[in-house]
Order: structure tokens, then sequence, then C-alpha cells
């Protein structure tokens, strides 16, 4: 094999790499559904919201920070494929299960309203809460530390 052939063959597997390394990072196509999924989980005398999205994003910031009856968190999409585009100023809305033992009303991904897209949870009455970005891009927990 020559040594502009190797090249080449170099160049393909790394253009290779770097398009699956691509797909991997904005995963399927999002179409029917923004919101993954939105679980809670109890640990020790804690309550956590794990909210899951459809494509990746990066944690922004939060609102107000402590707590509230509503907690408004700003989300910044990243690569999210050409087929969804769209899906980023939609607004969508789901109940987690077992929602009343957090105090949880709905969980909003409002991707229609100025400032966002935002991740909103709206509680039944006002709680404490950290909000925890993941690491993986997709998720973010928020743990509702106590019921006021």
């Amino acid at each position: 094999m020559s040594h502009k052939t190797k090249r080449h063959l170099v160049l393909f597997l790394a253009a290779l790499i770097l398009f699956a390394a691509g797909f991997a990072i904005s995963g399927p196509p999002a179409r029917d559904r923004i919101i993954e999924s939105a679980l809670l989980n109890t640990v020790h005398h804690d309550v956590i919201l794990e909210v899951k999205l459809t494509f990746p994003f990066r944690y922004q910031s939060h609102f107000p920070q402590e707590s509230g009856e509503e907690l408004r968190i700003r989300v910044a999409p990243v690569r999210v494929p050409a087929s969804d585009l769209g899906a980023v100023f939609r607004r969508e809305g789901m109940v987690p299960p077992d929602a009343e033992k957090a105090a949880i009303d709905e969980v909003l991904y409002e991707g229609d309203i100025a400032g966002g897209p935002y991740v909103t949870v709206r509680f039944t009455r006002p709680v404490r809460y950290q909000v925890i970005p993941g690491n993986d891009y997709r998720s973010l927990s928020v743990v509702i530390q106590e019921l006021l």
C-alpha cells in the first residue's frame, strides 16, 4: 500500500469515527417526544426528580435559586440533528409517576418562550430544592430537600 493510499485510508477512518461520535452525541431523533422521562427516586429523606430529554443540552441556570412553587431551568440544546430542530421550539409536559410524594404538579419542556428553552417544574406548594446537571448532557436532577 502506497503512502498516499495509507494517508487517504487514515483520513477516511478519522472522518468515519468523527461522524459516528457526532451521531452518538446527538442521539436518535426526538420527533415525537422531547421529554424522554421524568422519574422520582427517594434517597434518605430526599426525593430526587430526574428529567431526561431526547436531545443533548447544557444546563445554563435556574431560578428561583433555592425554593418556590415553580422552578425554571434554562437549558441550551447541543448538536441537535436537523430532523429535530423544530422540536427544540415546542412545548411538552408530563406528570411523573407518584408526583404527589414530591408535591409535583407537572414537568414541562418550554422551547416556545422568550429566553428559553426551559425545563419547568411546577409544584403544588412551595418546596426547597437543589438542581444538579447530569454528566450525560441529557439529564438533570432536582433534589427536593424538604417540603415547606
